[in-house]
């Protein structure tokens, strides 16, 4: 404390209790993220149950489909790289937007992201 009774920081009990407010945070971001996963896993499940029963689609249909998207990115990885989605796959400039259809510089079409 300074001379004039004004404190350099905050305390370490408002330090403490910002810290347990974060965590507190966290621990209810994790939570929802979960329930929304378990819901997506369950949404997903009935799609698929779906799809082979009404179009006869088999599980190895299904593993192909993963292994194609997969690659698109240019990485066998497991996973979607939305960054190399960004650009244009005719010109490499940026797109605008995630929705755009064509590309704003040469016209060419484009799928879109997050859709």
């Amino acid at each position: 404390m300074f001379p004039w009774g004004m404190r350099a920081g905050p305390s370490s009990v408002e330090v403490d209790l910002e810290a347990r407010s974060a965590a507190r945070s966290a621990v209810t971001e994790v939570d929802n993220l979960r329930g929304r996963v378990r819901t997506l896993e369950f949404a997903l499940g009935a799609l698929w149950l779906l799809m082979k029963e009404r179009h006869g689609y088999t599980d190895q249909d299904l593993a192909e489909a993963i292994a194609r998207l997969d690659a698109e990115d240019g990485k066998i990885d497991g996973e979607i790289s939305v960054e190399s989605q960004l650009e244009c796959p005719q010109c490499g400039r940026r797109r605008l937007t995630r929705a755009s259809l064509k590309c704003s510089y040469c016209g060419a079409p484009l799928t879109p992201l997050g859709m």
